[in-house]
């Protein structure tokens, strides 16, 4: 289960993972943007607090958006989420966590 997905660490020293790669390795169909969106509205995140911005390098056309997310918050989406992969998920997060 060790790298399920990557854990960053930001510059106030906290484990933070990508919103992108999270959707990802939930298996959402929805597309990203859209899903995030979603996401950020229904349990009420702000920008600068619960999560970070961070544009993508681009691949010949306009560069991606990505989102970096603190733990706690990404163990909550996957609660949310429901489903096989979303337990697995947040158990590693919490795994992770107590490594840490």
């Amino acid at each position: 289960m060790s790298n399920l997905i990557k854990i960053q660490t930001n510059d106030n020293l906290e484990q933070v993972v990508s919103a992108r790669e999270l959707h990802e390795k939930l298996g959402i169909e929805k597309h990203f943007s859209q899903w995030w969106a979603y996401q950020a509205e229904r349990l009420g995140l702000i920008e600068g607090k619960d999560f970070l911005t961070t544009l993508l390098e681009s691949q010949g056309g306009r560069p991606g958006t990505d989102y970096l997310i603190p733990l706690d918050i990404a163990k909550h989406i996957c609660m949310v989420s429901g489903g096989e992969r979303a337990h697995i998920i947040r158990q590693y997060f919490i795994e992770v966590e107590k490594a840490w």
